[in-house]
């Protein structure tokens, strides 16, 4: 039962970020010439940022965003990939999803935090990979006062734990470096 009021509050705080993110994008988009990944957990968060993103950028004549959803299959995930990379839009929403390779691309957003470090680290490794020419930058956004600092701590003492059992080092953590105004 507290594994689902977790995910509730997990759900509920995503939803809550949307307005954030989307202040983030605009001047993002407004400040630079770069592409932007935003990757969601919930569908209804992506579709929430998908019409408000959408609204603003048809107000200021940009294309639409693309995109990736997790019921697509593989031939559609590269579809939506190709049309983003070789296309005018500047922004893919995508639901965290496996086998993309997103090196082209070197700025990112994670809105909702994952429950596992390999989950983010999987995610992230998308812009890492051959063909990358920029440095890669990724925003986690991180609500204060709610489960997203629980979760936080979470998954990064999970990802020292790890660190340390698989390399055999001590892996300090700094929640300080982590929370930004």
């Amino acid at each position: 039962a507290k594994i689902a009021i977790m995910g509730k509050l997990r759900h509920i705080t995503g939803r809550s970020k949307v307005v954030e993110c989307v202040d983030f994008v605009t001047e993002f988009i407004l400040s630079t010439d770069r592409k932007l990944v935003i990757f969601t957990h919930h569908q209804d968060v992506m579709d929430m940022l998908e019409f408000k993103l959408n609204e603003w950028l048809a107000d200021g004549g940009f294309d639409k965003v693309c995109m990736l959803k997790a019921s697509m299959n593989g031939s559609q995930r590269q579809a939506v990939v190709d049309r983003f990379r070789d296309g005018q839009s500047r922004i893919l929403l995508c639901i965290f999803t496996e086998g993309v390779n997103l090196q082209f691309c070197s700025d990112a957003i994670i809105l909702e935090r994952q429950w596992t470090p390999t989950k983010e680290e999987q995610t992230e490794d998308r812009f890492h990979r051959f063909g990358q020419v920029n440095p890669v930058s990724i925003t986690y956004f991180i609500a204060s006062g709610t489960i997203d600092e629980g979760l936080t701590e979470l998954v990064e003492v999970k990802r020292a734990r790890i660190t340390a059992t698989m390399d055999n080092v001590e892996v300090a953590w700094d929640q300080a470096s982590l929370m930004k105004e």
